[in-house]
């Protein structure tokens, strides 16, 4: 068997192992990546606390985990009040913004009448048809959904809630047991292999983590910050919707604002215009500036590759693939290198 036969069965094989992991194993194994990054984060504190007040680690471990999951809770609950409080008053408003809506579209409804030479009222009576009849037909199948989902819905909350214990345990019990962990790594087999290939994706999906969750919180806040002084009532809760959809691939900030811009524009709203372009440069320049220096030097894959990885992963894993994608991509050229180095 040449070479080239037994590259090509490696790199097959590789492929394969990444998606049987994603596909049967990432749940299983998600908490417990959890930990793991839980207990990086806590580390150094813990560290501290032990060689300077001789506190052992394990109730180290478990200061450092309980502050830093009460800090998250903590400021989880202060954005969450602030979205409802912001979305409470968006349906208050609703009947108002569907009511200048309806007046926009009575112009546009005129102003097409009248070039297509039709009855007046009639391009409005048709939307009001195909309005009523939607509402009908989500009324019908609003109420079965609730009920279908709701079971589920409970479910994955408690699922949710055990992962989160498990994960919180399991990041105690990792610092707890560091030392033991770092002797089995160095008396294994497969040292070597296991170093170089820990060490390599270390940096990678560290680099990806910080790059990714650092663009979608300073996009939060610069969002959140920026509407917020120029008045928006929902500056909060746009903010955080751009934040989550600019860290999805493909999509960016761009999605709204561009459209928002241009629709503030038409309508003569200049300064609102400059504004919004204004917080949508500093967002694209922070995501530029961040994925050149850490992603884009520590992953070493082209956009090309980055496009395909991501609707492939798409195809195979739904929405979350868009995420699932590269990250597998990365996995299986690094430890291909790994394997061939080895």
């Amino acid at each position: 068997m040449s070479s080239k036969q037994k590259r090509a069965i490696s790199l097959i094989g590789i492929t394969g192992a990444v998606y049987f992991v994603f596909r049967y194993l990432l749940p299983l194994g998600i908490p417990f990546f959890v930990a793991w990054v839980l207990a990086r984060i806590v580390w150094p504190f813990v560290r501290m606390l032990n060689r300077r007040f001789r506190i052992p680690i394990v109730w180290g471990a478990m200061l450092g985990v309980g502050l830093l999951c009460i800090a998250v809770l903590w400021i989880i609950w202060m954005i969450g009040e602030k979205l409802l409080e912001q979305t409470v008053y968006l349906v208050d408003n609703l009947p108002i913004y569907i009511e200048n809506l309806c007046s926009i579209m009575n112009g546009v409804c005129g102003k097409v009448e009248q070039f297509f030479h039709l009855s007046e009222g009639c391009m409005m009576e048709q939307i009001k048809q195909v309005t009523f009849e939607l509402q009908n037909e989500l009324a019908k199948k609003a109420l079965p959904y609730i009920m279908n989902s709701s079971v589920p819905l409970v479910s994955q909350l408690i699922n949710l809630f055990t992962a989160g214990t498990i994960a919180i345990l399991a990041a105690v019990l990792i610092l707890q047991e560091r030392d033991r962990i770092k002797e089995w790594k160095q008396n294994s087999l497969f040292r070597r292999e296991i170093q170089l290939l820990t060490s390599r994706l270390g940096a990678i999906g560290g680099a990806f983590v910080k790059t990714e969750g650092s663009i979608m919180i300073i996009t939060m806040v610069v969002c959140m910050i920026g509407l917020t002084w120029m008045g928006n009532p929902y500056g909060i809760l746009v903010g955080v919707i751009i934040g989550l959809i600019d860290v999805l691939p493909v999509f960016g900030s761009g999605t709204v604002f561009i459209p928002w811009i241009i629709w503030e524009l038409l309508w003569g709203n200049f300064i609102t215009a400059l504004e919004l372009g204004g917080i949508y440069l500093v967002c694209y320049i922070v995501r530029e500036v961040l994925e050149a220096k850490l992603l884009g030097h520590y992953t070493g894959i082209s956009s090309l590759e980055t496009m395909i990885a991501i609707y492939i992963g798409w195809q195979l894993f739904g929405v979350i693939g868009l995420f699932l994608g590269p990250i597998g991509w990365i996995l299986i050229k690094e430890i291909d290198k790994t394997w061939n180095l080895s």
